[in-house]
Formats: structure tokens, sequence, C-alpha cells
């Protein structure tokens, strides 16, 4: 059986002093890199980011509600009392409710008119009708979600692309949204419809 010769103590292969320097040099690089692009603050945590993300879901909790589009966008209204006196509020969705949807909705640029009740009765539907401008004449308005958090409802309108090379006929689209009846309990609400740049705004008397 052959022997196989003996390295001095001192001595190293010459394959691990490749490796070595290798080693040395991947963590001379390495290191100041990641010091360049490390995000100020503290590090991602996952477990964190759940039960955020769980305690928004919590928060606001999804309505179910008809909408269709009206022939007439300023008809079809069901009024139990004045009409309510309706503000611009400020774009965009806010955070929690941002992070509860599956995939952020394609909102409309703005709601140019908006009409409800000030009042009504808790078992008797509340109708908002809202008329909104959207993005892009390659969209159309397919439908409006609603959620509530608290005494606040959020009127979430839902704008899809048009497949193919047709374009909708105006950049401005109507929408009726009708709560069913016994949805609301008796409060004080504050509702609000969406929208990327201006969004509408009024208070709600439930009896």
């Amino acid at each position: 059986m052959p022997v196989r010769p003996r390295l001095p103590a001192n001595k190293t292969p010459w394959p691990m002093k490749w490796i070595a320097l290798a080693i040395v040099l991947f963590i001379a690089i390495y290191t100041p890199i990641t010091l360049y692009f490390r995000k100020p603050g503290p590090g991602y945590e996952a477990a964190a980011e759940m039960d955020k993300r769980a305690a928004a879901a919590a928060q606001w909790v999804r309505i179910e509600a008809q909408t269709e589009r009206p022939a007439e966008p300023a008809g079809a209204r069901t009024r139990l009392g004045p009409d309510a006196t309706i503000s611009d509020a400020p774009g965009h969705l806010p955070d929690g409710l941002r992070t509860t949807l599956p995939r952020p909705p394609s909102l409309p640029a703005e709601i140019t008119a908006a009409g409800a009740a000030a009042e009504s009765a808790a078992g008797a539907p509340y109708q908002i009708n809202f008329i909104c401008a959207l993005a892009s004449a390659n969209e159309q308005l397919t439908g409006a979600q609603l959620f509530r958090n608290g005494n606040h409802l959020f009127v979430v309108p839902q704008a899809e692309p048009i497949i193919g090379s047709l374009r909708a006929r105006s950049a401005d689209a109507a929408m009726l949204l009708t709560v069913p009846p016994g949805t609301l309990k008796p409060g004080r609400y504050i509702v609000t419809i969406a929208a990327n740049a201006r969004a509408k705004q009024w208070t709600l008397e439930v009896k």
C-alpha cells in the first residue's frame, strides 16, 4: 500500500490558501456594499408585519351593498330625509384599508358629484349616488365596495381596464350604491367616497 507523503506541519495545501483568500476578499467586498445599501431603521420583522396586517383587517369590515349603473345619474335615489351637505375630501385609501385588500383597486381620478340623504332609518335602505371621472378612457366603472371602521363608512369605487381597443364614450361614470335595510346600526357616521385626487365626504345620522 503506497504511503502518501506528509506535508510539513507549518505548510497548508495550496487549494486551501486560495479558498481562504476568496473568503477574505468576499467579506471585504460584501461588507461595505451591504452597509451602503442597507435601509436605515430597524430590519423587516415578518411576524410583526403579519400582526399589523391582522389588526388592520379586524378594524375594517366589508359591508355587502348593491351597485348599479343608473340610466339617470341624478335620479333613482330614495330620500328619507334632507340632503346631506357633501364636501371635498383628500383622495387615496387609508393605510389600514389598503393593507387589507388583496390587491389595490384602480380608483377613479376624482368624484365629481355625489348625492345622499343626511338621515336614514336603521330599517330602511340607504342609497348613495355618485359620478366619478375615470383616470383613463381605457377604463370603465364596474362596481364599488363598502367598508366600515367604527363610525367611518368608506365607499371604494372599482375601475377595470377595457379589453381590446375599445374606449369609453365619456370620462364620467355614474354609480348607485344601495345599503340593505338593517345593515347600519343607529348612530352617526362619516361617509367617504374614495378617489385618487379628490374624494367626497358627508355626515349620516341613522335613527
